[in-house]
């Protein structure tokens, strides 16, 4: 008796509309969770390479002049420093100059920036996140969303690259 009305047509439609009801709600909240995370990203990649954006500029032609002291001076050490960047690493070949009618062949220059105050990240973890980027792509989130490794290439004949690394663990507590 009690079985049968726990079996009743009526008792079985409404425990279908409940699981359905708390299925759909599962779903979308997880598809919501995904859109809030996408956007997050993208707004914290718009951020980073806007932020990027002078560094490159100054990397571009302090490289391609073989001007490191350009990447060393104050006004450099204030730019790196409001990009929140972590770390910052500059290397490529300048361009082959003449001065006072004497040819200089290009050289290597290269230069790394770690931020030293509030977050900061080991020079060497660094590097390792750089070399860990997969060929091919231009930025990355580390797995668990604690860094976002950006690379970008600068115009210049010879070659040249800036790696920097951004904090992104707000994404990891969403």
């Amino acid at each position: 008796m009690i079985l049968e009305r726990l079996l009743s047509i009526k008792n079985l439609i409404q425990l279908m509309v409940a699981v359905i009801l708390l299925v759909s709600f599962a779903v979308t909240g997880f598809f919501l969770y995904e859109e809030k995370l996408k956007e997050q990203e993208q707004h914290l990649l718009e951020i980073s390479e806007v932020a990027l954006a002078p560094i490159a500029v100054l990397a571009t032609t302090s490289v391609s002049g073989g001007n490191i002291m350009r990447l060393k001076n104050r006004d450099a050490q204030l730019l790196y420093n409001t990009t929140k960047a972590l770390y910052i690493s500059i290397k490529g070949v300048s361009n082959a100059k003449e001065v006072f009618g004497t040819k200089q062949p290009p050289k290597t220059v290269e230069y790394t920036y770690v931020r030293q105050e509030g977050d900061s990240i080991a020079q060497e973890s660094a590097a390792a996140l750089v070399r860990a980027m997969p060929s091919g792509q231009e930025r990355y989130f580390t797995s668990d969303y604690t860094y976002l490794v950006i690379k970008k290439h600068l115009n210049i004949s010879n070659g040249g690259e800036v790696y920097a690394i951004f904090d992104s663990s707000r994404l990891s507590e969403l």
